[in-house]
């Protein structure tokens, strides 16, 4: 409880599971979900899920092969109620890699870390963003350079539910200056912007804080001194209402024994990833968003054509840093910004295009001279596949000839009669 009565919910043994290594994470039944370093009918780890009565039961226990061993970092549960996490080793090439599971234990191994660029011995937790992808930092990778293979410092990645891994940046402390082994992972705060901390800076051993955007804009926030501010974060950083970060360090401090620390943003607002266009099928949503660095508490105003929007209708987070644009129409066609301020000052974002496709719809249908012609509505710049079938009812429909590209609001077909006509 928060005053301190402590309850034993489940006592580990040979039986059951041993040596939990990462944090709980709850799942959207109630339950816990954790992994432990080694296992008792593997040696490679497990996955365990734990119920508030004590329920015990192990989820999953990897092999040591493609499915990886020793899980690292807490599990996170995606939107589609999956639970994603990473094996610090093993897998395809035995570097780790990235996996998915069910909360009732059937696991998919999404990515193998190769070694090379896109880093190796993931560590931390995954958290996933506000766009879908999940955000991971490896502690060590290789670079290449004139044929010679180095080894670095470590990647900050994302990665899609089906697996496809971009490495969004790769420390690099003799160049940039940027922090050594990443060991805690990634919080994506409430500003849009990715946070974490590396053990060690580019002269010291004393480590960094960071940030780093979706699209791998990345800069050194704190050199931590290894005195009064402390030495060597490795635990992964909060965020408050406020907006302040905080974490602890493992030694430093004035005592030499570690530190917690809170990390205040102090800055006028700054734009770091602008709204992107969007395009949409009417009556679909859309959504427009923007990552900021600045002072809290940060202020939004979104902009329709320049006019300011407010709540109501099919426009919601008109005064947040996410602006959905529900049931679109043609009336909602327009370019989209936002004002962001606080008390040190504002910045206007540039402006992101709404482009609402209608259904196409047919214009005239003819059959003459052995020929079917017939035209649609169409939108200029978008692509169109005509299909066919011998069945109405069935949903199999198959393609007749490539893609048309609309260069007007009209498009138009001529086919020969045959099986399918």
């Amino acid at each position: 409880t928060p005053n301190g009565a402590l309850e034993t919910l489940a006592s580990l043994s040979n039986q059951n599971n041993i040596n939990p290594y990462t944090a709980l994470a709850q799942g959207t039944n109630g339950n816990f979900y954790g992994a432990s370093k080694n296992a008792t009918k593997s040696g490679d780890g497990d996955i365990f899920e734990i119920s508030t009565n004590g329920a015990l039961g192990v989820v999953y226990s990897f092999t040591g092969g493609l499915d990886g061993n020793e899980p690292i970092g807490a599990l996170a549960q995606g939107t589609d109620g999956n639970f994603y996490g990473l094996t610090t080793a093993g897998g395809a090439h035995g570097y780790g890699g990235v996996f998915k599971t069910t909360p009732a234990g059937a696991l998919t191994n999404l990515y193998s870390f190769t070694g090379g660029a896109d880093g190796y011995n993931p560590y931390g937790a995954l958290v996933q963003g506000t766009d879908g992808y999940f955000y991971g930092v490896t502690r060590r990778n290789v670079i290449v350079n004139d044929g010679v293979s180095y080894p670095f410092y470590g990647t900050i990645f994302k990665v899609s539910t089906n697996g496809a891994l971009t490495t969004l940046y790769a420390l690099d402390p003799s160049v940039f200056g940027d922090g050594e082994y990443p060991f805690s992972g990634l919080l994506e705060g409430a500003d849009g912007n990715f946070y974490g901390t590396t053990l060690y800076s580019s002269s010291t051993v004393n480590g960094t804080a960071f940030r780093v955007t979706t699209a791998g804009a990345f800069a050194t926030l704190v050199n931590f001194d290894g005195s009064d501010d402390g030495a060597q974060p490795e635990s992964a950083l909060v965020q408050d209402g406020e907006g302040n970060f905080y974490g602890a360090t493992t030694s430093g401090g004035l005592y030499g024994k570690g530190s917690i620390f809170r990390l205040t943003i102090t800055s006028s607002p700054q734009i770091t990833v602008q709204p992107a266009n969007q395009t949409a099928v009417a009556g679909a949503g859309a959504q427009f968003n923007v990552a900021v660095f600045g002072a809290s508490p940060l202020r939004y105003q979104w902009r329709k054509n320049g006019g300011n929007l407010t709540d109501g209708g099919n426009i919601s987070g008109s005064a947040a840093r996410i602006l959905t644009v529900n049931n679109i129409t043609s009336n909602d066609a327009a370019t989209y910004s936002v004002i962001v301020s606080n008390a040190l000052g504002s910045i206007a974002s540039s402006g992101a295009m709404l482009t609402v496709l209608t259904p196409p719809v047919f214009q005239s249908v003819a059959q003459a001279g052995g020929m079917f012609d017939f035209a649609w509505s169409a939108t200029p710049g978008q692509s169109y596949q005509v299909q066919t079938t011998t069945n109405l009812a069935s949903t199999n429909w198959s393609d007749v000839g490539g893609a048309i590209m609309a260069t007007n609001a009209s498009v138009s077909a001529s086919y020969g009669i045959g099986t399918n006509f």
